[in-house]
């Protein structure tokens, strides 16, 4: 940490900021004789200019306000069902056999895989399980040392649509798929009290009314609005729902004077995807359309 001060004034970086008497101030203060030179102990200078106060913060207080999200009151059809019945319908929806997909983790063909290769296969099918579903199935058809037993799995998701060993018994029958079998994947629908069917039974006796008096035809005024298109193709498919905002204006434009507390409830009734966004407009037409001949059945 020593140099002589002819080293020292050539390597002081502030040489033009500081006058030449400070400069020698600084000089004359950290000289040192070692050995029979005059040395500059620079290091010193360093360690006194360098010097860090130690902060010792004092812990605030401020004022918070924890969030805490109001629990949704909301209870919908699909908590009626369980997680295989849901895991069922969307199998049979689609038409997946989940033991091709599991076999091809399982070369040995042992029946089982880890927690890893069960969430590839849901994501590469594309099946639609919750955090809770999930930690259900691991619950259910995991082993003691962590595997999945995804034979079992696909043995009572499969018993829905089909036999076990068809093949032994070829006279057997395997009963038609119901679109009842299929629903907890295509619909949930909001639980409604006994006050609120009256209420909504209310306001669809006024909107049959005037549709019957001015001959309007709901089903083609919310078609405008539905138009999906078939992923990778040039082809567009009717869903058969709209959006609430959307729905509120079809029934504005024509001049059905309901108010937003009725629509409300409209869309209790009408949302049948598990959210109150989306409005199947198709039951909605056909509940409030007196017309035999264009009447659906819901």
């Amino acid at each position: 940490g020593l140099v002589t001060e002819a080293q020292f004034r050539r390597a002081f970086p502030f040489d033009a900021l500081v006058p030449e008497h400070d400069l020698q101030t600084i000089v004359d203060h950290y000289f040192e004789v070692r050995d029979g030179i005059d040395m500059v102990n620079y290091r010193a200078l360093h360690d006194d200019v360098d010097q860090r106060q130690h902060w010792n913060p004092v812990k605030q207080h401020f004022a918070t306000s924890t969030f805490v999200p109001n629990p949704s009151q909301s209870q919908w059809t699909s908590e009626n069902y369980s997680v295989e019945q849901k895991l069922q319908a969307q199998v049979a929806e689609r038409r997946i056999r989940l033991m091709e997909y599991f076999q091809d983790f399982d070369p040995l063909r042992k029946g089982h895989c880890t927690v890893g290769q069960l969430r590839t296969v849901c994501n590469i099918v594309r099946l639609k399980l919750s955090e809770e579903e999930l930690e259900h199935i691991l619950r259910t058809y995991s082993r003691v040392d962590g595997l999945i037993c995804y034979d079992a799995l696909v043995a009572v998701i499969d018993s829905a649509f089909t036999l076990p060993a068809l093949e032994k018994t070829p006279r057997a029958r395997v009963l038609p798929m119901v679109p009842d079998l299929t629903y907890p994947a295509r619909r949930a629908h909001l639980k409604l009290t006994v006050e609120d069917d009256l209420m909504i039974d209310a306001v669809e006796a006024v909107l049959r009314d005037r549709i019957e008096t001015r001959r309007i035809e709901p089903l083609q005024l919310f078609q405008d609005f539905d138009r999906g298109h078939v992923p990778g193709t040039k082809k567009a498919v009717q869903e058969n729902h709209c959006t609430r905002q959307q729905f509120a204006r079809v029934l504005s434009a024509q001049g059905f004077e309901v108010t937003t507390a009725e629509i409300e409830m409209l869309c209790k009734r009408y949302c049948d995807l598990g959210n109150l966004d989306r409005v199947n407009y198709r039951e909605f037409s056909a509940a409030v359309d007196v017309r035999p001949e264009l009447r659906i059945a819901r």
